[in-house]
């Protein structure tokens, strides 16, 4: 049986987790809370898919950090600006820096498994049937996955653009308005 003292920890931990709407960063959230291992630098916008003209982040709202759904948040981020992406398959260098990538290879590696996801498993199945472990390494040189992902629907990689900040500890007791 729960005491009151328990009761009211546990209904402040939820009031806490509901404070923030989470940004889920299911194969990046490390290089926002920390560095990316291919730039040293964090991680400081985000692209995600663009559908009906939506956004779904406010600029100058706190949201929390979450490794995947229905995981625990690791930190806050800030969002400081957004805009509209029409083709991430041409992204640039700076912007691959500021997303953690070193090439747009990884990028579109990455992309591809979280939106392209039939484009993905068809790769894939490639590098898994000739013992690759990292897939976006081997096609890095690879004429056939660029033709590939060129031949691919436009819609698949139309993206809204977040440029974000970490949050410090003392931002986080500033609740979100993303409600």
């Amino acid at each position: 049986m729960l005491n009151v003292a328990t009761t009211v920890i546990i209904m402040a931990r939820v009031e806490e987790q509901e404070r923030y709407e989470p940004v889920i960063f299911q194969e990046t959230w490390q290089w926002v809370m920390g560095v990316s291992p291919y730039t040293g630098k964090p991680k400081t916008e985000t692209r995600r898919l663009w559908i009906n003209n939506e956004t779904i982040y406010r600029v100058g709202q706190l949201y929390a950090v979450q490794p995947g759904r229905g995981k625990t948040s690791v930190g806050h981020i800030r969002i400081l600006d957004k805009w509209h992406d029409t083709d991430v398959r041409n992204i640039d260098a700076d912007a691959l820096k500021r997303e953690g990538f070193d090439c747009p290879e990884r990028f579109l590696w990455t992309w591809c498994k979280l939106r392209d996801k039939r484009l993905y498993k068809e790769f894939e199945g490639y590098a898994f049937q000739f013992g690759i472990k990292d897939p976006a390494e081997s096609f890095l040189a690879n004429e056939s996955f660029w033709l590939a992902v060129i031949a691919r629907p436009q819609k698949l990689y139309d993206a809204v653009v977040y440029q974000f900040e970490k949050a410090e500890d003392d931002d986080q007791s500033k609740p979100s308005q993303s409600y």
